[in-house]
Parts: C-alpha cells; structure tokens; sequence
C-alpha cells in the first residue's frame, strides 16, 4: 500500500519542471565534475564542481569547442575529444595547468542511427589522493630502509675505531676540517650547542694528531673557581693550607698530549690570564713555585656560549679570545643534521646490547617520530631517551609506545592528523586496551576505538587499499565506508 502510495505521489508530481529542477540539483550538489558535449564537441552542460577543478569558467567552456580548448592550450587534453573519435568509453588521467590532477571517464551516447548524440564526461580530482600516496610510497621507503639499517648492519660499528658517529654531509664536513687541522700545534676553538657531541669531536682530534701524550678533559664550569688554578697549575708543597705536598697540575700531566678545556666561557676571569701565558710561552709555573716547566700540548677549548659577545660584556678576555679562536669549528646542532640521527639511535642501541648482552632492535617507526623532534639537548639527549626506552621494554622489539610524551606532542603538534603514534604494533594496539588501563565505557565504543586503530595499522602497511581490504577480509568498498566513519581518509 505505501508503494503503491509512493508510486502515484511521484507519477503525480512527474512534470517537465520538477524533472529540471531533480537534475539541476544532481548536478550542482555532484562532487565530481560533470561535463556534457554534442557531437560536434560545442559545451552543453558543465557543473561547479568542474569549474572549480579545472580553473576554466563556464563562459570559457561555453565559448569554444573542444577541439579549440586543447589547440589554444585552454585544456592540456580531453577524454571526452577522444570518445568523439573512437565513438567508445574512454577513461584518462589528466593533470590540470594548474596543478590538479583528475581521472575521467567519457561515455558516448546514440541515437537509433548509431550517431553520437551527447557525450557524458565524469571527471574526479585525485589530487589529494595522489599526494597521499606518494607519501605513503615515501613512507614505505624509509621505512625499508630504516629497517634494512636496523636489523642486518650492526657491522657498520663493529670495524669504527671511534665513538664519533655520524653520516650527514654536515658532520662529514666538520670531520674532514677537524682531520685537517688536527696535525698543527695551534689552539682549537669548539663552537656548539651542549650535548652536540664537542668533547667527542676533541678526541677524535687528538687520535689523529701525532702526539704521544694523554687526552686530558677538564669541564671549567664542574670546578669551583678556587680549585680551578690548582687543577691546572698544580702546586708546591706548603702554597696554602692543606698542600702537605707538591703535585702536578693538568698541563704537566698532558706534557705531549692534548688537554680539553670545556666550557671555557666559565673560565674565572684572573686564571684567563695564567691560561694566556701558558699558550704564547708554553710553559707552565706551579701555585707557590719559582720555575716554569716548559710544556709541550696541544690546547683545544670549547664552549655553547657567545664568547665574542661576552668580549664585548667584557666577560671573557679579547686577547684570550683570539688565540683561542685561531682554528675555530662549528658543529651544528642535531636538528640541523637529522641523517645522522638513525645512524646514531642505532649506535646507542648496539652498545646496549653489548652491554647487557641482549639482541633488542627498535621499531623503525620510532626513527621517524625522532626525525620529526628538534632535540634541544642534542645527542645527549638522543642517547638517554634511547637508553630508558632499551630499559622499559619488555620485549626484544622495542615499540612505539615507548617514545617519550614530549616528543609524541611535538609530533602531534606539526601533524595534527595522521602520524607515527597511529601506527601501533598489534601487540601495543591489545595493551592499550587491556581491562587494566581503561576506563569503563561502552562496549560499541570500545569495539570501534579498537577498530578504527587496526584499519589504520593495516592500511599504512599495505601498498594499496585492496590489499588492505585482503587482508581484513572485507570487501573495498566496506573499507571505504569504515575508513570514512573514522575519518581516516
């Protein structure tokens, strides 16, 4: 009965003006552009839609054929010119002048002569999914080669003599100066921000120097100021209260080596002085003493604050400053060399293992989220989050859920939607939702958090959606429907 009530409602009301305004409204509210031609190639209908992927007006659509769209360069081509030639269904992928890129599909249509009447073009932007899968072809490749690097080349530190570990052509430029000047005499002055790796960098300049000597390390800020001088100077016995005895400084005891000298902006002003005179005479005179020990090493300073403007301050001595600042290197901070950061986590986590005897690896996922943070405390602070994440896991993968809160809202932050934190492993994906951690809820809400995450998981592992739905064991289409229920698409 409701039928039959439909049916005479709608054969009531089926005149020629409702029938315009049912198609003016399909074709207006089409998302997709939709264009019409006779089979001369002169415009019959175009929608908004198309307008507006194309960037060609309708008066342009309207005022020229297709055949003097494409020769006046209007239209780059047209699948729907090449259906008035075969008289067939064509489809074509199109990129726009513009930029936009859209896949048509032109279909003809007859009259009772088998002469083309009309033909209807659909045409639909795949601009942005072609965007996204180029970034997941991106994705993937990193991923592949994160992955090659982490589970099959522990060799690559196996042969290095060195702890300094870098690949970034930024670092390699700072070794090959540092390797350049390591064989002369002169002050070496260290410029970069803490935990850049600048006390790492003076040793690796020491063992290519030719000095037989130690490699000595003072941080001049972990000294306090009193104690600083007799560190270095050393002392005779009887120079102040408590010195039952001589002893030698650091200088004499890296006579033919070199002595490092940290944070040498937080020199006391009066030893800068003392320090000066051993660089131009190279000899040293103990606290207390009368006789100078000539000296023979190699000084090399560093420090992460402007020294030029604490010159200017009147902080730091000028003319200590400049015959510190003979040979001056820059090692820029971690975040302005993220090639190296891979290589290094995967250092940090090889030492671990040889340590503690253990064979852990790390998700390659987590060396994108570490790619996508500045790292304001440089290597230093890579190789501590490295550590704790080793320490946390309870498994011999280390996972994503590890990587500290600071860094996932730093990521969070530059890439509101869509992210690592979204790519859990299977075994994360139960733990989030273990009994133990959630708050009571419903069901169905459980069910479809549960769900949402697991079609994100697989989708950004598979190379096409279709293999996705495969592998889900769902039709494409019901895959389309969830991943648009979860706004993941």
């Amino acid at each position: 009965m409701k039928l039959n009530n439909f049916k005479w409602s709608w054969e009531e009301n089926l005149n020629q003006e409702n029938i315009n305004k049912l198609f003016d409204s399909i074709i207006k509210t089409s998302q997709d552009g939709l264009y019409v031609c006779d089979h001369q190639g002169n415009t019959l209908l175009v929608n908004d839609a198309l307008v507006d992927l194309t960037n060609i007006s309708h008066e342009m659509f309207y005022s020229y054929t297709l055949h003097e769209l494409i020769e006046q360069a209007i239209l780059p081509k047209s699948c729907a010119y090449k259906t008035l030639k075969t008289k067939q269904k064509e489809n074509m992928i199109i990129d726009y002048f513009h930029g936009k890129k859209a896949i048509l599909t032109s279909t003809p249509v007859f009259d009772k002569d088998g002469n083309i009447l009309s033909i209807i073009s659909n045409v639909r932007d795949i601009t942005e999914l072609n965007n996204l899968h180029k970034q997941l072809e991106q994705s993937n490749r990193l991923k592949t080669g994160y992955e090659q690097l982490l589970f099959t080349n522990n060799e690559i530190f196996n042969n290095r003599q060195s702890q300094f570990i870098y690949k970034s052509k930024e670092m390699i430029d700072v070794v090959s100066l540092a390797e350049k000047l390591a064989t002369t005499d002169s002050p070496i002055l260290i410029l970069g921000e803490s935990g850049a790796g600048k006390d790492v960098l003076a040793q690796q300049i020491h063992k290519k120097s030719e000095r037989t000597g130690e490699f000595i390390k003072i941080n001049c800020a972990a000294i306090p100021a009193d104690l600083i001088e007799a560190e270095l100077f050393g002392y005779e016995q009887g120079a102040f209260t408590g010195a039952q005895s001589k002893k030698k400084g650091l200088f004499e005891l890296s006579d033919g080596g070199t002595i490092f000298l940290d944070e040498i902006g937080e020199m006391p002003l009066e030893l800068q002085a003392k320090l000066l005179t051993v660089i131009e005479d190279k000899k040293v005179r103990r606290i207390g003493g009368t006789m100078s020990f000539p000296i023979d090493i190699r000084i090399i300073a560093a420090t992460n604050v402007d020294l030029a403007n604490m010159v200017g301050q009147k902080m730091f001595r000028h003319d200590l400053y400049y015959r510190l600042n003979v040979l001056p290197i820059t090692i820029p901070p971690l975040r302005e060399r993220k090639m190296d950061i891979p290589i290094l986590t995967l250092f940090f986590i090889h030492k671990l293992n040889e340590k503690y005897r253990e064979e852990k690896k790390i998700d390659p996922l987590i060396i994108e989220s570490f790619l996508e943070y500045d790292w304001p405390g440089n290597i230093r602070e890579l190789n501590n989050i490295v550590e704790r994440m080793y320490h946390m896991s309870d498994s011999d993968m280390i996972p994503v859920s590890l990587v500290p809160i600071i860094i996932q809202e730093k990521v969070n932050q530059k890439y509101p939607k869509g992210n690592v934190f979204s790519h859990f492993d299977q075994s994360d994906l139960v733990a989030n939702h273990s009994l133990n951690n959630l708050d009571i809820q419903p069901l169905d809400q459980i069910i479809e958090n549960v769900e949402k995450q697991y079609i994100e998981y697989v989708t950004t592992r598979k190379e096409t959606l279709q293999e996705s739905a495969d592998a889900l064991q769902i039709s494409l289409s019901t895959l389309m429907r969830k991943r648009r229920k979860y706004h993941l698409t």
